[in-house]
């Protein structure tokens, strides 16, 4: 009994404590007629509890002294000037740490998790840049002699794509994005990172179908007639599946992996620390740029995470197509951020097609003129082209005619970025550097200085060395990039 009076004695204070703080919390609230955070009012309430027993204190004191003020007014005036001290806490405190300049308790907790595992996955990159050999070149320790012969590049290449594989579908990505760029890296790196593969086993169909439901807002079989729930293809950030409208269109159904975009930011948020990192530390990073070309990788990923730009790009591009070309159209009804539900094209990709193309005797250059011609067109007339037509997202079709897939990364020109790029391309092809200089600053970013005598004559002498009749501009500029 002795204990169990114990305890509810000490359940009374607690009850009566939380009140008195509560109570002085929610009055100066009201009082000052502000909105607070429930931290702030918890420890002004507290303040308030604090200091209404020194100033009971000195009032006690007071009344000896006098003995003419009741208990009741006693009280009441304690707790008027607890609640004084309170009121003045708050204002103090919106003053020096205005109200959400701080994260809550919630907010702490999401960083502190996500800190924790940004800190697990860069160990993990770290532990696999060891593993494949890496770590001497992301410090800046290894040798310029080793780079500048080819057994060392490829060395080097095989690393970097071994690497790259095993860190998974941002890295996968952005060795795909190097491998486009030969103006920056060795021949031997970007024939390595074009091996690249991010082919992955097929999600399962139950998480499958919950992403389209969400996204549908409807069962999978009330919007389409037939759904395939084998994939045609599985790739790391999405996969595609053939389905039949119930009006009877054939379309691809283009479904992204559940969980997908969680694990993109916290990989691209080490890819930009990484280039940071290395800009600082190796002098190849900072000649090439590393942390723009994180930015703009970073840019180019997350637009790919919204299939709604993907669709939206696809019909700016699909209305501008003659047909030489086919882009598939989306039906935008159906399109949302993770699913994209768009005209089936039927056919194989560029990269293996070479036995399809031998077998119809289908003209290639031909159809590398109807290819070119359709890019030049969508850069050069529409501004709205495709930035990422390597040999995956090029079809030969069953009827003899190229397809452009994955319009998730579009590029767009302005009609004065257009017409200057017209004018550098006339420029190039007439040999004239002076024409070809000046509308090479229009095209680009302009330099605060420039020495444009000293661009002129660098132009004049690229145009000499590999444009000139009986140059091969391929071989010539393979063997540039290869030494730089």
């Amino acid at each position: 009994m002795q204990v169990l009076a114990v305890a509810l004695t000490a359940v009374l204070i607690l009850v009566t404590v939380a009140a008195v703080v509560g109570g002085f919390a929610l009055l100066a609230r009201r009082l000052l007629g502000m909105r607070f955070g429930l931290v702030r009012l918890v420890l002004a309430g507290l303040v308030g509890f604090a200091v209404v027993g020194p100033i009971a204190q000195a009032l006690a004191g007071s009344i000896r002294g006098g003995g003419t003020a009741t208990p009741l007014w006693f009280v009441l005036l304690a707790g008027a000037a607890a609640l004084v001290v309170a009121m003045v806490f708050l204002v103090v405190a919106e003053a020096l740490v205005p109200s959400g300049s701080l994260p809550g308790p919630l907010e702490l907790r999401r960083a502190l998790r996500g800190r924790l595992a940004r800190t697990r996955r860069y160990s993990q990159i770290s532990r696999i840049a060891v593993r494949h050999g890496l770590s001497p070149y992301l410090w800046g320790r290894r040798g310029r002699a080793e780079l500048d012969t080819p057994a060392g590049r490829e060395r080097l290449a095989r690393s970097m794509r071994q690497a790259l594989e095993e860190a998974g579908v941002t890295f996968v990505k952005l060795g795909q994005m190097l491998s486009t760029r030969p103006d920056l890296l060795p021949a031997e790196v970007v024939d390595e990172l074009g091996r690249l593969q991010d082919d992955v086993a097929p999600a399962p169909w139950d998480q499958v179908e919950q992403v389209l439901v969400a996204e549908l807002g409807r069962p999978v079989s009330e919007v389409f007639a037939d759904f395939d729930r084998r994939p045609l293809a599985a790739a790391s950030v999405a996969q595609v599946h053939a389905a039949r409208l119930r009006s009877g269109a054939e379309v691809a159904v283009k479904v992204q992996r559940p969980g997908i975009q969680a694990t993109v930011e916290r990989d691209l948020d080490i890819v930009a620390r990484l280039a940071r990192s290395l800009e600082a530390r190796t002098r190849w990073a900072h000649a090439i740029g590393t942390r723009q070309l994180a930015v703009g990788f970073a840019d180019a990923v997350r637009e790919e995470l919204d299939f709604r730009i993907e669709a939206a790009n696809m019909a700016a591009v699909a209305a501008t197509a003659d047909g030489a070309v086919r882009i598939p159209v989306p039906h935008q009804p159906l399109c949302g951020q993770r699913v994209l539900v768009m005209e089936r094209l039927d056919g194989t990709p560029l990269g293996e097609a070479g036995p399809v193309v031998a077998e119809r005797g289908l003209d290639r250059d031909k159809l590398a003129r109807e290819l070119l011609a359709s890019l030049l067109d969508q850069v050069m007339l529409h501004g709205v082209f495709h930035a990422n037509p390597h040999p995956g997202n090029v079809l030969v079709l069953a009827d003899g005619r190229l397809g452009l897939l994955d319009f998730g990364s579009v590029g767009r020109l302005d009609t004065s970025v257009r017409s200057a790029l017209a004018r550098l391309l006339l420029a190039m092809d007439r040999g004239d550097p002076l024409a070809a200089s000046d509308a090479l600053l229009e095209v680009m970013l302009r330099p605060d200085e420039v020495d444009q005598q000293r661009l002129e004559r660098a132009l004049g002498q690229f145009m000499a060395r590999y444009l000139s009749p009986g140059a091969n501009p391929g071989v010539a500029c393979s063997a540039t990039c290869s030494g730089s």
